[in-house]
């Protein structure tokens, strides 16, 4: 979706990538094969799953002041079903209030 946004507008703010929790560190080779988004691993210290309640799969949309301020679950809405898909693009577009 990250190449699909840019492609459409080439000044998008709008970025995707992963935070890893805090203890699932040895699956990060499998995460990351064959892959180009961006993977953050989340530490005790800053505690970003828990700060923001996340749970597995929880997509985080954060407005351009990187307040949180909506969750897509990609379990619950896989973004393979094109209506997923493009409420997930139309939720982030909004966000950024992007035309």
């Amino acid at each position: 979706m990250q190449k699909e946004l840019l492609s459409e507008n080439k000044h998008t703010k709008i970025r995707l990538l992963g935070i890893n929790a805090v203890g699932l560190e040895g699956s990060i080779s499998g995460m990351v094969a064959d892959r180009k988004l961006p993977l953050l691993q989340d530490t005790s210290q800053e505690n970003v799953w828990g700060r923001w309640t996340a749970t597995w799969r929880d997509l985080m949309i954060l407005d351009p002041e990187n307040i949180h301020v909506d969750t897509f679950n990609l379990t619950a809405h896989d973004l393979a079903n094109p209506t997923f898909y493009a409420e997930l693009k139309a939720k982030l577009k909004a966000v950024a209030a992007e035309p």
